[in-house]
C-alpha cells in the first residue's frame, strides 16, 4: 500500500480582505476584519482601534471568501464572494448569523452599502452581484429583500455601490461604467467617465463624502471626484491610491492611502486641494484590503487615520502632527491555499500560494524542508518555468511574469525577483497558466479577463528580453496549457470559460501552432462539451495526452488529429489550467481541476484514485507531490503499482 505523507503548510500569512469600523459592546471603536486564503474558511476578527488587541476571533466555516464588510453601530454585514450569501455579525452578542442568499442564482455579492432610512424610514442594505449584474435592497426593519433588476445589460458585475442620501451609485466591471439608480422612480442615470482617463476595466470602490463621489478605478488605481450637485468631474486625486476613503474630519478633509509614495493623501472637500503627508507608512500599504483607511478618535481625543494592510499590520496616522505610528495586532496567521507547484533548478519543489505577504516558497526533501522567503510579491502564483538558474512564475491579477535569480538572495520586488512584463494594461489579460521554457525563449499563454474571452500567445526572448505578441490563436478561446512536439511545433490547449460570460456553447480545443508567428496549423475539439483543456503532456513514445475540465483524460494523435482513449479520471470541475498531467513510467499522474489526484496506466487505462488535491507533480527525487488546500502532500512513486490498489475513483 502506498504511503501518503502530509508535509505541512509551506506558506502562512495573515490575510485581510475587508474591514469596517464598528462599536464593541462596551462602546469603544473597533475594527471588524474578514479574510483568509481563497477556498479556506473565512476568519472574522475584532480589533481594538487604540492598541490592536484582538477582542474576538470567529471562523465562518460556510464562507470561503469575503470581500466586503458594511457596519453600523454594533452590527456588521459580511458579503460572500463564494456562494452569494449574506452574514450578520452582532458585536453585542458576539454572534454570526447566516442570512441566506438575497438573490438565488448569483455567485458573488460584489458590493454592499447601508442606506439609513431609505425605505419608509427603515434602513436598507443595498448590494450588487455577479454574474447577473443585479442590485438588491434588503429592508433591515421588515427583513425583506427586493430584487431591483439588472443594472446594465452589458455588464455582469456590480462591483461597487454607495448611497448619496436619495439614490444609489453603482460601478461595474468589466468596462467600468458608472450609474445612479433612483429608488423612488426606478430610473437609472449614467455618467461617462472622463475621456482622458485611459483604459478602465472596472470601478471597484465608490464613496460619497459631503456631496462628492469618490470613484476608484482599476487597473490604474486612480481616484476620480464627481460633484454630485452639478454632476461634473473635479480634479482627480493625483496619485495612485488604495480603495477606501475616510469620513470627513473636523477640518472637512478626507484621507486616502497613496500606493507609490506610501503616505497618507489628504484631500480638502471645499477647495479640492490634495497633498501628501510627511511621514512614510509601513511597507504593507501597497496591499490594502477593502477598505483600508478609517477615521477614528484617539483615546486622548485627537483624530487619527487608522490603517490596516492586507496582512494585518495596523498603523495610526495622527492628524495633529502628520506622523505615523505602527500598532501591534495579534491576528492569527493562516495557511495559504497552494495554487501552483513546479520543479526548480536543483530539483526542489516550487510552491505558489494564493494570497499572502509572500506567495512563494520551496521544499527540499530531507532535513532542509521548507525554505520560506519574505518581501513579496503577495498575489496568486499560477505557473512556474525554470530557465538555467532562474525561476519564472506568473502572477495574478495583473497578468505579470516575475524572474527569480537563484544565484542571488531573494529580497523581494523590484530587485530579486524582478517583474519581466505585465499584460493587464497592455493586453487586457489577467491570468497566465501556461509557461513553456525553451532554449532561447519562453512561450506564454494567457486567459483574458472578466468579460474578455480572447487569450493571447506571446513569446519572451531570453537574451533580448523582448516580449513578442503572437495574437489570439482561436478567437473566443484563452490559452491554458502548452507542450512542445519537437522541431518548431507547439500544441496548445484552450478554454472557453470567461468570467462574466457563461453563455458560450462552444467547446475547448487543442491547436497546433507555429511559435515563430503564432499561425494556427490546425485545431481539434477533443471532448465536445468540455470548456477547458486543463493540461497537455507528451509521453516517451511521443504520444500526446490531455486532461479536460469534464474529468477525462484523452490521447491525441498529432498526425491524424484523431482523439482516442477518452477515460474518466474524476468529477467535472475546474477552471482554465487548474489541472495537471505528467508522464511517469507507463503511467500518467495528475490532478483534475475538481480536486482528484489520480494515476492512469496508458496501456490498460486502469485508474488509481490517490486522494483529494490539486497540482499533482512527479519530482526528480522519486516522489509525487500535490496540494491539499494549504498542505503539501508527498507520496513515493515507487509505492505505486500498475493495478488499482488504493481507492476507487469517486
Amino acid at each position: 500500500m502506498a504511503s501518503v505523507t502530509t508535509l505541512g503548510t509551506p506558506i502562512e500569512s495573515v490575510v485581510v480582505t475587508a474591514s469596517a469600523l464598528a462599536q464593541w459592546h462596551d462602546g469603544r471603536p473597533v475594527l471588524v476584519t474578514v479574510g483568509g486564503p481563497p477556498d479556506l474558511p473565512v476568519t472574522l476578527c475584532v480589533l481594538d482601534c487604540a492598541d490592536g488587541e484582538v477582542l474576538a476571533v470567529h471562523e465562518i466555516a460556510t464562507m470561503t471568501r469575503a470581500h466586503h464588510v458594511t457596519a453600523s453601530g454594533s452590527t456588521a454585514w459580511i458579503s460572500s464572494w463564494s456562494g452569494a450569501n449574506l452574514y450578520r455579525y452582532d458585536l453585542v452578542e458576539d454572534e454570526i448569523t447566516d442570512l441566506g442568499m438575497p438573490l438565488p442564482g448569483q455567485v458573488i455579492i460584489a458590493s454592499t452599502t447601508l442606506a439609513p432610512g431609505a425605505h419608509g424610514g427603515q434602513d436598507v442594505l443595498y448590494g450588487g452581484t455577479f454574474p447577473g449584474g443585479r442590485i438588491f435592497g434588503w429592508d433591515l426593519g421588515r427583513d425583506t429583500v427586493n430584487d431591483l433588476g439588472r443594472l446594465d445589460r452589458t455588464e455582469d458585475m456590480v462591483r461597487a455601490v454607495s448611497w448619496d442620501g436619495s439614490g444609489l451609485w453603482c460601478g461595474t466591471e468589466a468596462h467600468g461604467r458608472l450609474h445612479r439608480w433612483d429608488p423612488a422612480t426606478g430610473l437609472r442615470t449614467s455618467v461617462l467617465l472622463p475621456p482622458d482617463l485611459g483604459p478602465v476595466t472596472g470601478i471597484d470602490d465608490l464613496a460619497v463624502r459631503r456631496r462628492k463621489l469618490f470613484v476608484h478605478t482599476i487597473p490604474s488605481q486612480s481616484c476620480l471626484v464627481l460633484d454630485l450637485d452639478t454632476l461634473s468631474w473635479q480634479s482627480p486625486i493625483p496619485y495612485r491610491v488604495a480603495r477606501g476613503v475616510t469620513q470627513p474630519d473636523a477640518a472637512d478633509r478626507v484621507h486616502l492611502v497613496g500606493l507609490d509614495e506610501r503616505r497618507v493623501v489628504h484631500h480638502c472637500l471645499d477647495s479640492g486641494q490634495t497633498w501628501l503627508a510627511d511621514d512614510v507608512l509601513p511597507d504593507g500599504v501597497s496591499h490594502l484590503p477593502h477598505s483600508g483607511a478609517h477615521l477614528v478618535e484617539a483615546p486622548e481625543g485627537d483624530q487619527v487615520v487608522l490603517g490596516i494592510d492586507a496582512y494585518g499590520s495596523l498603523w495610526h496616522h495622527r492628524l495633529d502632527n502628520d506622523r505615523c505610528d505602527p500598532v501591534e495586532s495579534q491576528i492569527p496567521p493562516r495557511g495559504t491555499t497552494i495554487r501552483a507547484l513546479g520543479v526548480g533548478p536543483e530539483g526542489e519543489i516550487l510552491v505558489g500560494g494564493s494570497v499572502a505577504r509572500t506567495t512563494f516558497a520551496r521544499y527540499r526533501d530531507g532535513d532542509e524542508g521548507f525554505c520560506r522567503v519574505s518581501g513579496g510579491p503577495g498575489s496568486r502564483i499560477d505557473a512556474f518555468a525554470t530557465v538555467a538558474q532562474r525561476i519564472l512564475f506568473s502572477h495574478y491579477q495583473d497578468g505579470s511574469v516575475y524572474e527569480f535569480d537563484t544565484a542571488r538572495d531573494w529580497v523581494g520586488p523590484p530587485d530579486n525577483p524582478r517583474c519581466l512584463f505585465r499584460l493587464l494594461e497592455s493586453h487586457r489579460q489577467e491570468r497566465i497558466f501556461a509557461l513553456l521554457a525553451r532554449e532561447q525563449d519562453v512561450l506564454v499563454g494567457s486567459t483574458g479577463a472578466r468579460g474578455v474571452a480572447d487569450g493571447r500567445l506571446l513569446r519572451w526572448q531570453l537574451e533580448s528580453e523582448e516580449l513578442i505578441d503572437l495574437g489570439t490563436p482561436i478567437p473566443g478561446h484563452s490559452v491554458t496549457t502548452l507542450v512542445e512536439l519537437g522541431g518548431d511545433a507547439v500544441l496548445l490547449g484552450t478554454s472557453v470559460q470567461v468570467l462574466g460570460d457563461d453563455d458560450h456553447d462552444t467547446s475547448a480545443a487543442v491547436a497546433l501552432v507555429d511559435p515563430s508567428d503564432g499561425t494556427v496549423i490546425w485545431s481539434q475539439v477533443p471532448q465536445p462539451g468540455a470548456r477547458a483543456v486543463s493540461a497537455l503532456t507528451r509521453t516517451r513514445d511521443g504520444s500526446v495526452w490531455g486532461l479536460t475540465d469534464r474529468g477525462h483524460v484523452f490521447r491525441l494523435d498529432p498526425q491524424t488529429r484523431a482523439v482516442r482513449d477518452l477515460v474518466k479520471v474524476g468529477p467535472v470541475g475546474g477552471l482554465w489550467g487548474m489541472g495537471s498531467l505528467h508522464p511517469y513510467r507507463s503511467w500518467l499522474v495528475g490532478a483534475t481541476g475538481s480536486g482528484t489526484v489520480f494515476t492512469i496506466d496508458t496501456r490498460t487505462h486502469q485508474v488509481q484514485y490517490l486522494g483529494l488535491g490539486e497540482h499533482a507533480l512527479p519530482a526528480p527525487d522519486g516522489h509525487l507531490y500535490w496540494a491539499d488546500a494549504d498542505q503539501l502532500v508527498r507520496l513515493s512513486l515507487d509505492d505505486l503499482t500498475s493495478t488499482p490498489s488504493l481507492k476507487e475513483i469517486p
